[in-house]
């Protein structure tokens, strides 16, 4: 074969890649050429870059092998993008097995002691709504976050407005956790409209929330009722109590501190704002 004078026929070859380049060499002088692949090359700056890779053998005019035509193609744009798509399905299955688990555990819990089926379908139903309604919040941060402002707004707008305070900074909240607390925020609301602050005309609810700068950041939020009938603590915890309580340190970094003060009920949750859907499903069981 006949190569540069300047240069070798491996100079922009990495050098775990030699062998490789050797190969190929190897095949050109028996006359084969080497289909398209994908391989890494070594640009002139220094870096290595992806690319589509073919040879071809170059003859003379007596059918000699004198040479070797090459054709790298960078395909950097594309890797990338494969890795991005491969990256995006697996948070996506992460996610359906997540949510599927939950669905699983609401409709186990919701029907498990139902003396009134259609009492329950209704609840299960709005348990389902609550999550949609969450769901829908993910597309507006790209699906990777969504904003603790409007998810708190969202989850308590079945109710007047005008007996709900609500502070705290816009946060961005994962997907895992927009799931966890819409549900929680959910049946915290669903009691208080029918026991709790919001079944008087003068009850109000206090929502408020700070982030502690720690590592992992901590989200630190409070539901406070007053104003309500006397609170009495429940003989039985419910599924509503159960998934209440179902944020442990295990699940989503965090914990919930529920308390039936005679003034008002009272909700301390803190959880971990890094918290993915890797993590293992909260357990709403008995």
């Amino acid at each position: 074969m006949r190569a540069t004078r300047s240069r070798s026929a491996t100079f922009a070859t990495p050098p775990d890649r030699i062998d490789e380049e050797k190969q190929i060499i190897g095949r050109i002088k028996f006359g084969d050429r080497v289909e398209p692949h994908d391989t890494i090359r070594r640009h002139k700056n220094g870096r290595d870059v992806e690319v589509s890779l073919s040879v071809s053998p170059i003859y003379d005019s007596n059918g000699r092998i004198v040479g070797a035509s090459k054709n790298a193609r960078d395909i950097s744009v594309r890797k990338e993008a494969e890795r991005i798509q491969a990256t995006l399905i697996a948070e996506l299955n992460h996610r359906v097995k997540n949510v599927l688990a939950t669905v699983t555990a609401i409709a186990r819990q919701t029907f498990a002691r139902a003396t009134d089926i259609g009492s329950a379908t209704k609840t299960f139903e709005a348990r389902l709504r609550s999550m949609a309604r969450a769901h829908d919040l993910l597309p507006h941060g790209s699906w990777e976050s969504a904003s603790l402002n409007s998810l708190v707004r969202e989850a308590l707008s079945p109710y007047p407005a005008d007996r709900i305070d609500i502070l705290g900074p816009d946060t961005p909240v994962t997907p895992k956790l927009v799931v966890a607390l819409s549900l929680i925020l959910h049946e915290l609301s669903t009691n208080a409209a029918k026991y709790g602050a919001l079944s008087t005309e003068a009850g109000r609810i206090h929502i408020s929330w700070s982030v502690e700068d720690m590592h992992p950041p901590k989200l630190l939020l409070n539901w406070i009722e007053v104003g309500g009938p006397v609170v009495v603590p429940p003989v039985r915890k419910g599924f509503g109590s159960r998934l209440i309580e179902g944020l442990r340190p295990g699940e989503l970094g965090g914990s919930v501190d529920v308390t039936y003060k005679p003034g008002g009920l009272q909700c301390h949750i803190q959880a971990s704002l890094d918290i993915d859907w890797a993590s293992q499903p909260a357990d709403y069981s008995d």
